[in-house]
């Protein structure tokens, strides 16, 4: 029998246990950038700015790259996700990084745990169109209504219920 549930956060708990859990066991997986570079499985690292913060190892003009996708406070204290090629062994936001590709966070989102399906294209001569699109693998035990954004989450029609609220099921 399938039980449906609403997660529930531990006293002083950002995140609830499963919440952690999804954050820490899903896998993203780029494609279709035109900086082809950027594609792969980015695979979780840490929580940074109360979102998940993943990375993956690649090739970037011949050389090993650390590649970063993650969440970020800015200057103007709004927060934005970025697709970036981060220096191996230094956190990510920083003037260091080259920025791929970068969405603003809505506060209004499902998931705010985890990045927006849809991307722009950074206006830096260098990122390429198109800008990619994201897959959630989620972890094979549990299973998701997935309501993570197709894009800006301020596009969605929003109804009543709780927008940071998803549904986890125990097989």
């Amino acid at each position: 029998m399938n039980i449906k549930r609403k997660c529930r956060l531990r006293p002083g708990a950002v995140f609830s246990e499963m919440e952690e859990e999804l954050m820490r066991e899903t896998i993203i997986v780029v494609s279709n950038a035109g900086s082809s570079e950027v594609n792969g499985e980015y695979r979780f690292k840490e929580i940074m700015c109360e979102a998940g913060f993943y990375y993956r190892m690649g090739v970037y003009q011949g050389k090993p790259a650390y590649f970063t996708l993650y969440k970020v406070k800015m200057k103007k204290g709004d927060y934005n996700w970025f697709i970036s090629k981060t220096p191996e062994g230094k956190s990510p936001g920083t003037q260091e990084d080259h920025d791929f590709y970068s969405v603003p966070f809505d506060d209004r989102s499902r998931e705010p745990f985890l990045p927006p399906k849809k991307w722009t294209v950074r206006n830096d001569g260098i990122s390429k169109t198109p800008a990619p699109t994201l897959t959630f693998l989620y972890p094979s035990h549990m299973r998701i209504e997935d309501y993570t954004s197709e894009s800006s989450d301020s596009e969605l029609e929003h109804s009543g219920d709780n927008l940071n609220t998803a549904y986890y099921y125990d097989n």
